[in-house]
């Protein structure tokens, strides 16, 4: 927090300033509503010192007025008012404002004192608020308050006076809280208004999501709610406090509500969520932010103090102790230098991107990848689209240099499946590597270098000729043919009935930690390079260019290579492939039929 620091003299003038617009001026004793006998600017006789005060003053008094005011002074506590609204003497303005700035003041700054405030515009406001509610109550209930001043949490501190300080006589609550909204609005809820921080921006985001329940009841009673209903007039603090303290307005500016007071940090706070999560920018909502619902995962590059996040790279859901978390530039480069931080930003309310199967194929995919939440931990695969699977999605966006938001995409999450699919490829081979009896006698660079190859045994040449039902089928092809049976048309190679049924299931055989939507690409792949399931001869991972080839050994066989880098099309796409490579195939053998037969019924030329 930046004080706006003043000059002993104009700070004193100030304070008396906003202690006489507030407290209004009486020239005759009278009895307060809190039963205490008041005259002037709100000066108080239920005190034992009330002569020494007036004398210092500089107050002229009659021996008559000097012995009335020691009879108060020497009088019991419960005594005091009843003795003081006798006093005859009627103030003057100046004389009143002589007892407030000369003698009063000081005895009320001793809360201010001790939270070492300087002399500024916010210790002038809490120095008027202690005058009006006393010393004792002034430390004593404004307990949160003073932590967030020793911290310097200007948005807290602000919150505090405007809604939690007013008092608690309930005969006076309107007044009371009139006057802590003008005390507030003087104090301020931003160091500079026109120039809002993103930290800033964030504190209050915080404050309003931990706190909307109880602002917006506190609102609907006393002045303008989020959703704009506003409370009577004569109970509409804002609207009273507007029309009373003109000097005060005109000064610091009218008091606002509360969607006017956060419009500064709302307006901050969702540009800099929709600049680091461009894709979430429609559900950054004037509403999401007054309703609480945004929320913000950090991501680190390297490990910040234990201290700080405790050693994680991902930090969810805007705990307030956080205050780095979405600091501006300079402020972040000078506290952190060595790291970068990026974030994720989510919506409370958003549709979960898949249903629990495809979450449960993620958090999978995830865990091979070793991808951990924010607590440095494995997923849980329960199918729920947690905060925990939101993280270790950021993670791998951030990774792989994809825009961060914690939603699996499509193209988020084929890139996972691509990245998994190779990371089972490498373990498998490492694993057939580790189990090859020479491995001792290989150099470590071969084995590094080294591609997996799937090929088939050396067929005897009657094999084409077999019956495909005098092969023997797994069992894992019958699993993946019940859990698709229902699912894919006949034009589908999932398709039992469907006539590339045997190439996809030779794939899933031999490439069994492919999913469903590459072992389609696989397949659409070697059917339009005329690679069937009884002539594929090779399957080889290249490794070092992130490639996957495919070789037949029938005479019309291409070689065909798929690049691993891309996520597979989707499941439809690889379909009308095939669909498509069979229709320009039977264009072709139509047009040589057709050719046949005109040859035919032309007869031989001469």
């Amino acid at each position: 927090m930046k004080y706006r620091e003043l000059d002993d003299r104009t700070y004193r003038k100030l304070c008396a300033n906003i202690i006489q617009e507030i407290e209004g001026f009486k020239g005759v004793v009278y009895r307060l509503d809190d039963g205490k006998a008041t005259t002037g600017y709100g000066y108080t006789f239920n005190r034992n010192d009330n002569l020494a005060i007036w004398e210092k003053a500089g107050i002229r008094l009659s021996d008559t007025e000097r012995e009335h005011l020691k009879k108060v002074d020497a009088a019991p506590a419960h005594e005091k008012t009843s003795i003081a609204v006798k006093f005859g003497r009627v103030l003057t303005k100046d004389e009143a404002s002589n007892l407030l700035s000369s003698s009063t003041l000081a005895n009320y700054e001793g809360p201010a004192n001790t939270l070492g405030m300087p002399p500024s515009v916010e210790r002038a406001a809490y120095v008027a608020l202690t005058y009006n509610r006393g010393v004792g109550s002034a430390v004593s209930r404004m307990q949160p308050f003073r932590d967030a001043v020793r911290r310097g949490d200007r948005a807290t501190a602000w919150y505090e006076m405007r809604y939690n300080s007013w008092g608690s006589n309930a005969g006076v609550e309107v007044g009371l809280r009139k006057a802590r909204s003008m005390e507030a609005q003087i104090f301020g809820l931003y160091d500079d208004p026109r120039a809002v921080t993103a930290t800033e921006a964030r504190r209050v985001y915080e404050i309003i999501r931990d706190n909307r329940q109880h602002i917006d009841e506190l609102e609907r009673r006393f002045g303008q709610n989020f959703d704009g209903q506003q409370s009577r007039s004569e109970t509409n603090v804002i609207y009273l406090a507007n029309r009373d303290y003109q000097y005060l307005t005109s000064e610091f500016g009218a008091v606002p509500t509360i969607s006017e007071a956060i419009a500064p940090a709302r307006e901050r706070f969702l540009a800099d969520a929709a600049k680091r999560s461009p894709s979430m920018a429609r559900y950054l909502t004037d509403e999401a932010f007054q309703n609480g619902e945004i929320n913000v995962a950090e991501v680190w590059d390297g490990d910040l103090p234990y201290e700080s996040i405790g050693h994680s790279h991902v930090v969810g859901s805007l705990q307030p102790s956080f205050d780095v978390s979405m600091m501006d530039n300079a402020d972040l480069n000078a506290a952190h230098s060595r790291q970068s931080l990026r974030a994720s930003v989510t919506v409370a309310g958003m549709p979960d991107p898949l249903d629990a199967e495809a979450t449960m194929q993620l958090q999978e995919n995830l865990n091979k990848l070793g991808l951990v939440d924010y607590r440095n931990e494995p997923l849980s695969v329960n199918g729920s689209y947690d905060s925990y699977t939101r993280a270790a999605v950021a993670r791998f966006q951030h990774q792989e240099g994809l825009e961060i938001s914690g939603v699996a995409d499509e193209v988020t999450r084929r890139t996972i499946e691509s990245r998994a699919f190779i990371a089972g490829l490498q373990n498998e081979h490492a694993q057939q590597l580790r189990a090859l009896p020479t491995l001792d006698h290989l150099q470590k660079s071969n084995i590094e270098s080294r591609p997996i190859e799937w090929q088939r045994p050396n067929a005897p040449p009657y094999a084409e000729h077999q019956m495909p039902d005098a092969i023997p089928v797994p069992s894992y092809v019958d699993e993946r043919a019940a859990a698709t049976q229902l699912g894919p048309y006949l034009n589908d190679p999932r398709h039992p009935e469907n006539a590339q049924y045997a190439l996809y299931t030779e794939l899933g055989r031999r490439i069994p930690d492919a999913s469903e939507d590459r072992l389609l690409q696989f397949t659409a792949a070697c059917h339009t390079s005329r690679i069937t399931a009884d002539n594929l001869s090779i399957c080889h991972l290249d490794e070092r260019n992130l490639t996957m080839g495919f070789l037949g050994n029938g005479a019309l066989s291409l070689p065909v290579t798929v690049d691993l880098k891309k996520a597979p099309p989707e499941p439809e796409q690889a379909v009308a492939q095939i669909a498509e490579y069979d229709q320009q195939q039977a264009l072709v053998r139509s047009e040589y039929l057709a050719q046949q037969q005109q040859m035919s019924r032309s007869g031989p030329s001469l």
